[in-house]
């Protein structure tokens, strides 16, 4: 009865496979995205109930995409 057991924990254990880099990274990324579209959502819902407050004025706003910090006044 104890080999048994011991066989089935082994063959049990044998059936467990490690994920690979690449589906850990794509798990990661998924959740990231997921993680990420809620944040916007959130900023651009609280965005818009401050310039119908008129809190900020809607030009005010945050651009949409990335920053590009070449863009800067201050000299290099």
């Amino acid at each position: 009865m104890m080999r048994f057991a011991a066989m089935l924990a082994l063959i049990l254990l044998a059936g467990c496979k490690e994920q690979s880099f690449d589906e850990r990274y794509k798990s990661a990324q998924h959740k990231l995205d997921a993680k990420t579209a809620g944040i916007d959502q959130a900023l651009a819902a609280a965005q818009s109930d401050a310039a119908e407050a008129g809190v900020i004025p809607a030009a005010a706003a945050l651009p949409e995409g990335p920053v590009d910090s070449s863009d800067s006044a201050t000299p290099h």
